[in-house]
């Protein structure tokens, strides 16, 4: 079994109404059943990473403890066996087993954790984007993305073992990092950390600790260690990947090409209350062609307030998304309560892990109250220069809420919910739909009028 150390530090929170990952909370006990010497304990690191080129690998560029990953010492938990290393590892001593009784002399080494650790973000900004309830990018962080990541490696490295299993994890994994150092990056002991991170109450250093245990694992060298090969025992052939058809919602023409239900922006954000942030809730987004050279991006909100941000947030963002040959392009619209109240700023570009500006200063407008606008006008030069009859595909839309300048993992608003919008032909115009019903309504009259007598009265 393995099981999140927690998010609030190196202690136990008494009150529900805790934030993890932005409270550390001084009472000194550990989170079961992390703390259980049957169970593996995982806590979090915070990742950034090179991204790949042409002629090499993504590599790390700085790892560090989560400050607020769960760690610690239990009071009454005698360590299990495994934790009796040599050389040993520094655990402090139980006096009281967990019914209050004295431990007999000399007192055990009390259990500590965690015992390793995988990413698990800083939740703000660093972790990963999943799919939860059909929503796509909902963010996922914390050592509640930790250890689930652990069972997954440890299930490939079952994989390659011997028949009837490895056993409880804990037994090989510390064996494996007395065995060798290549198994484990040691984060306390890594260059990629710049400085020794703290979780309340310890410090990460080399060796094990009590904010990542022995690290995060080289699963390779791990697999190798532990089974003595990376093939698995048992060949299997996997099922082939599913044929997804993308959900396709909006239309082209009159559009709007993403439209989105309202009322599906619940502030669960720390410290939100879980009412609607009308300020980023979509109602709907959508392009047109105004000249030769501009693409324009409209985005309607269901109230578009001033500032933008629910008290709770620093800042927000409005973005749309599209593809056109193999890239993806953004317009986005951004405000944040230093620039003024109603202060928007506008920018374009490519976007791939994160937003790459290509032009910080593009036109703008914004209109705020029900239903109120984000207008950008894209010039084509920045986004690919589509050509006319160009195909715009995959459209979507997001709204982020920010903390301290850096915007949330987790998207406030989707649309569409599932699936994207319409596409776009550059350079097409739209009929408007009230027209084109007119015209309709006007020929049908004309068909029904008897040949002496007048045509209808409003197809004038």
């Amino acid at each position: 079994m393995f099981a999140s150390t927690g998010d609030t530090g190196a202690g136990c929170p008494l009150a529900a109404i805790v934030l993890n990952g932005v409270t550390l909370i001084p009472t000194p006990w550990m989170g079961y059943p992390a703390v259980s010497q049957y169970t593996v304990g995982v806590g979090g690191t915070v990742l950034y990473f090179n991204d790949a080129t042409a002629t090499s690998p993504a590599s790390r560029a700085l790892e560090y403890a989560w400050n607020y990953t769960g760690g610690g010492s239990s009071l009454f938990l005698a360590a299990g066996s495994y934790q009796n290393t040599n050389p040993p590892i520094l655990l402090a001593r139980c006096a009281t087993d967990p019914h209050g009784n004295p431990y007999p002399s000399p007192l055990p080494p009390c259990r500590g954790m965690p015992d390793v650790s995988a990413q698990s973000g800083d939740i703000v900004s660093n972790g990963y984007q999943i799919t939860v309830g059909g929503k796509k990018d909902q963010s996922g962080g914390g050592t509640s993305l930790s250890s689930p990541l652990w069972l997954g490696m440890w299930t490939r490295i079952q994989a390659a073992g011997p028949k009837k299993g490895n056993g409880f994890a804990n037994f090989a994994l510390y064996a494996a990092a007395q065995r060798s150092a290549a198994n484990f990056f040691d984060i306390g002991g890594l260059s990629t950390e710049t400085a020794p991170n703290c979780n309340g109450q310890y410090c990460s250093h080399v060796g094990w600790d009590y904010t990542t245990g022995w690290g995060t694992p080289d699963v390779t060298n791990l697999m190798l260690s532990i089974d003595g090969k990376t093939a698995p025992t048992r060949l299997t052939t996997p099922n082939p990947p599913p044929t997804i058809t993308p959900v396709i919602s909006g239309t082209t023409c009159p559009g709007p090409q993403m439209v989105d239900a309202i009322n599906d922006a619940p502030n669960d954000y720390p410290a939100g209350d879980g009412s609607n942030m009308d300020n980023l809730d979509f109602v709907n987004a959508s392009f047109s062609s105004p000249n030769a050279s501009t693409l324009r991006v409209t985005m309607t909100i269901k109230n578009l307030s001033a500032p933008p941000p629910p008290v709770n947030l620093g800042g927000a963002l409005w973005a749309v998304f599209w593809n056109y040959n193999g890239t993806t392009y953004y317009a986005r619209a951004q405000s944040t309560g230093a620039l003024g109240a109603g202060a928007f700023s506008y920018d374009d570009g490519t976007y791939t892990s994160n937003f790459n500006p290509v032009n910080q200063s593009v036109a703008g407008t914004a209109t705020t109250g029900p239903n109120g606008t984000l207008v950008i006008d894209v010039p084509l030069a920045d986004v690919g220069n589509p050509p006319a009859g160009a195909s715009l595909t995959l459209p979507f839309a997001e709204s982020h809420g920010s903390f301290q300048a850096v915007y949330y993992t987790a998207a406030a608003d989707r649309a569409p919910d599932l699936g994207f919008g319409a596409s776009w032909t550059v350079g097409a115009t739209c009929p408007i739909a009230g027209r084109l019903d007119a015209k309709r309504a006007c020929g049908s009259a004309r068909r029904r009028a008897l040949p002496a007598g007048p045509p209808d009265a409003s197809c004038r």
